[in-house]
């Protein structure tokens, strides 16, 4: 059995790429704060979901860090735990919880647009690395793309 390249994946292109928009996001939201500020929609709401998405998605990725290690080490496709839910709980951590909770926080329609683009970054840059772990897996991984998705989490 091949063996994975890297236990990254896509996450430094996907980070890179992110980070890079939201600062520029930021900047933009910071000059031209009046075009951008939420001001229909009551502060509090902001915090009161930006908070528990934040600390929920902190936890995800914990479990996730936690699962890719001990299954990146056996060379073995995992698929129950986190990885039974989603394929990409790293990935899925950060587009569906960490980075729209801080998004959230900053009260600003301009940085709600940042998990938007994470979700079409990763959804181009994720072929390359399915493209590995098919190679790695085979069919095996073909069969679980069809019960799991990619980041959105799928309950039975």
């Amino acid at each position: 059995m091949k063996k994975a390249n890297s236990i990254f994946g896509i996450g430094p292109s996907l980070a890179t790429l992110t980070i890079v928009y939201f600062v520029a996001a930021g900047i933009v939201d910071y000059l031209y704060q009046p075009l951008f500020k939420a001001t229909a929609i009551d502060a509090a709401l902001f915090y009161v979901v930006g908070w528990p998405l934040l600390l929920v998605g902190v936890i995800y990725w914990l479990i996730s860090v936690r699962a890719i290690i001990r299954v990146f080490k056996t060379g073995k496709l995992c698929t129950t735990g986190v990885f039974g839910v989603c394929r990409h709980p790293l990935y899925a951590s950060f587009i569906v919880f960490i980075v729209p909770g801080l998004s959230l926080l900053f009260h600003s329609y301009l940085m709600l647009s940042v998990p938007v683009f994470m979700y079409i970054v990763f959804r181009f840059e994720i072929r390359r690395e399915e493209r590995e772990l098919i190679a790695v897996f085979g069919r095996a991984y073909e069969n679980y793309k069809k019960r799991a998705n990619a980041i959105f989490i799928k309950l039975k």
